[in-house]
């Protein structure tokens, strides 16, 4: 049941994390290399979490697990990049891909273990900071400063009096 939960939990933050990028996709739009980090950031995380999730409650049926968390990494890297040009969005299909794979096959390698839960802590942990991180940067390198607004303070003017 925490695993179904958990699962929920990261596609509700996925789907906001997509609109997100949506939103803001012509201030990400400026530079192709900015964008295609981004893009491959997010759905490495991603997907390695969901595949990860998918891994732990599929346990030894590695082959659903990963066709499944493959299939949705693939979907997500065609939606994230989709917005912007076909480089990003195929990267973002093949990096969807991989993370999928590769969290589909750490997942059920650790479903016997006794310390699941302390991974799927870590792997929750990962994916927040990293979507929290990839946020702050696209807010902050999307800000235009103002000059006009710095010398028409009256801090400015008092100090200068």
């Amino acid at each position: 049941m925490l695993l179904i939960a958990n699962l929920a939990v990261i596609a509700l933050l996925t789907i906001c994390c997509i609109l997100f990028i949506f939103r803001i996709r012509q201030q990400l739009n400026t530079s192709i290399i900015h964008t295609h980090i981004i893009i491959m950031v997010l759905s490495v995380v991603i997907t390695l979490t969901i595949g990860s999730i998918l891994g732990l409650i599929y346990g030894h049926d590695l082959v659903s697990s990963t066709v499944i968390s493959t299939i949705l990494g693939m979907a997500i890297g065609l939606i994230l990049g989709q917005a912007f040009n076909f480089y990003v969005m195929l990267s973002g299909m093949v990096e969807g891909i991989m993370g999928g794979m590769m969290g589909a096959m750490i997942g059920m390698m650790l479903h016997h273990s006794a310390n699941w839960a302390f991974f799927l802590f870590l792997i929750n942990a990962i994916y927040i900071i990293i979507i929290s991180l990839s946020i702050i940067t696209i807010n902050r390198d999307s800000i235009k400063p103002n000059h006009n607004r710095l010398l028409n303070s009256t801090n400015v003017k008092k100090s200068i009096i």
